[in-house]
This record gives C-alpha cells, structure tokens and sequence, in this order.
C-alpha cells in the first residue's frame, strides 16, 4: 500500500500512542509491520527536507543555520523553491507494506480521534 508523507507523519503520531498499549496480538504485529516499512523511506524523506533546509537557509558569519524563533530561517529569494520542494515532499508516496485492520481487530482498544486518523488508510471496512 502506497501511503503520502503526511499519512506517514499521521501513522507515526499514532504509532507512538498505541505503542505502549497493551494490543490484540495481529493489531500490535500489523503496527509495527507498517511502522517497519515506513521507516526507511521516512529516513529518505526527512534527509531530503534537512538537505533542503541547509542548501536554502540563512547562514551566520561562521556557516551556521540561522534560527528565528525555533524555526530555521530561510533567504527570501528562496522561499517560495523551499516551500515546492517541501510540498512534494509532504505528498511523495512512501511503502507500507500490505498490512491493514478491520474495526473487529480493535477490540476494546480505546483511542481519540486523532489517534484514529493516523489509521485510516490502513482500515478495511
């Protein structure tokens, strides 16, 4: 199953969440299966967005990234390239395997709706 970025990122969120849960068996496997997957083209992806903040952030005197608070600062010239590059990123479709949920595999596993988004793309009606 092919998954966005922005999915990758919702799955993570919830991942750490039910992480620590104590899960039916297939649901906790199907989990970190996907988490698996993800993974690597996570690491690809999150290269790609630091290698982009450094080619196009403002540097001090010494070579160092700039920041404003918290956040880099990026030269203007540059920011509308920036923000392209970024949006693909966010919609580069990332493996997750050939894992998915039916709501049976829930349970009585308790989650909020946030938590719940996260999954959508890997529930089976």
């Amino acid at each position: 199953m092919k998954i966005t970025t922005i999915q990758a990122k919702q799955f993570g969120t919830s991942y750490s969440k039910l992480k620590t849960l104590d899960l039916p068996l297939q649901m906790a496997f199907n989990l970190n299966k996907i988490a698996a997957a993800l993974d690597n083209d996570m690491k690809f992806v999150n290269e790609k967005i630091e290698n982009t903040i450094l080619k196009y952030c403002v540097k001090d005197e010494n070579g160092n990234p700039q920041l404003t608070d918290g956040n880099y600062k990026i030269q203007e010239d540059k920011i509308e390239e920036c923000n392209r590059i970024f949006k693909e990123l966010d919609e580069f479709l990332l493996d997750a395997g050939d894992y998915s949920f039916s709501l049976e595999d829930f349970g009585d596993v308790k989650m909020d709706l946030e938590t719940m988004q996260g999954l959508m793309p890997f529930i089976k009606e």
